[in-house]
């Protein structure tokens, strides 16, 4: 029987009555935890130097080295540590400063069950990935790469006063690397301390069109691949499916609007990984698609073939690191494995609008894979319905 992961664990805050309060808070684990609690980011910085940590927690102001340098130079040099902020003081501009570079973003006083549910989500998704450098990647991810044309049309319509929160969020909802962003902030301590947003209606309601404004700007930055497009595969095409199979699987899981609302975000997000290896690993990612198209196999059967993971467990890995739900990360990591523990749920309808959808550009091809998934679902209408919104899918100009 192998022994269980030990957790490790630094925080860091300039109060000595702060971490003193986290000691006790964290009792029963830090007794079986490694764990380190420092007063200042240069202690950090150094122990990083010499010990391996899993996570950080840090407070935002201190003197000397504030929580947004220490967790910057630790992205730099540590990019697969798990960075939480953590702050008494909801600045909003030190908050929206960090929410790019740190994973999540926790409030002070934070309650016990918050805490040691942001720390067991770090050990979880962890087991997502085994290979060191795959967490440096994502570990590393600041901003997705997204489609130049869906920022020029949203920034165009935030500057006309007469536009709705409706209209903003049908033109984020078509974008995956903003999409991802929304859900990422939303679910922040800064906008949402108490119930997760699983919506992008509701998400860009409450950041406000003001907020999605500053969004899109800083985003500009990072808008496209900072390399040309593998040959055989296209962000616009990655986008149009993620948003066929949110929409297909809320319409099959119609009748149950929480359920369905669930669906079409991890739909929505289910490819978010070909994202994060297009602009973190674009060499590895090119021989990837190439060796796909080449064999006429599907890009998850290479990606596995060759590193024992794909793109679904990376992308979930980079959500589970921005603090959604279990279940829009187990939809994600999922997918693409239709059988066992994923088969399941909501999890089993967003697995199956992913095949219909894969057959819908593929001529059918990959339907095997559903098994006996299916059953007791009319695969023949769904897949007609794939069909039908594909063709209707309104392609970005």
């Amino acid at each position: 029987m192998s022994e269980p992961e030990v957790k490790r664990v630094l925080f860091v805050d300039d109060d000595p009555l702060v971490l003193r309060g986290l000691r006790r808070l964290l009792y029963p684990e830090v007794s079986t935890w490694k764990t380190a609690f420092l007063e200042s980011g240069v202690e950090a910085l150094a122990l990083l130097e010499r010990e391996e940590f899993d996570v950080m927690v840090t407070d935002m102001r201190m003197p000397q080295m504030d929580g947004l340098t220490l967790i910057k130079l630790t992205r730099e040099r540590h990019p697969e540590l798990m960075r939480i902020a953590l702050s008494g003081h909801l600045d909003e501009e030190i908050a929206l400063r960090s929410l790019p570079i740190s994973h999540q973003f926790l409030a002070k006083p934070c309650s016990r069950e918050t805490l040691i549910a942001a720390l067991d989500s770090a050990y979880r998704v962890r087991a997502l990935i085994q290979d060191p450098a795959l967490r440096r990647l994502v570990g590393g991810v600041v901003e997705l790469p997204s489609r130049p044309t869906i920022y020029a049309r949203l920034s165009a319509a935030l500057a006309d006063d007469d536009t709705t929160i409706d209209e903003v969020a049908a033109l984020v909802e078509a974008d995956l690397g903003v999409a991802s962003k929304v859900v990422q902030i939303v679910n922040s301590a800064l906008y949402t301390p108490r119930q997760r947003i699983t919506s992008l209606r509701p998400a860009v309601a409450r950041i406000g069109l003001s907020r999605i404004k500053f969004l899109v700007l800083a985003a500009e930055l990072f808008h496209a691949l900072r390399v040309p497009s593998p040959r055989g595969w296209s962000i616009d095409e990655v986008c149009e499916r993620s948003l066929l199979v949110g929409q297909l699987g809320m319409e099959m899981a119609d009748g149950h609007p929480e359920v369905a609302e669930q669906v079409f975000l991890a739909g929505m997000l289910a490819d978010v990984g070909q994202l994060v290896l297009a602009e973190g690993a674009p060499v590895l990612f090119a021989e990837i698609v190439a060796e796909a198209r080449a064999g006429k196999e599907a890009l998850e059967v290479v990606e596995r073939r060759r590193h024992g993971v794909t793109h679904a467990e990376i992308g979930a890995y980079l959500l589970c690191l921005w603090g959604l739900t279990h279940g829009i990360v187990d939809a994600v990591a999922g997918h693409h494995r239709l059988d066992g523990e994923w088969a399941r749920g909501p999890l089993r309808l967003v697995g199956v609008a992913a095949a219909l959808v894969d057959a819908a550009y593929s001529e059918g091809r990959g339907l095997e894979a559903l098994g006996e998934l299916g059953t007791g679902i009319d695969l023949s209408r769904w897949r007609a319905r794939a069909d039908e919104l594909r063709q209707g899918m309104v392609r970005p100009g």
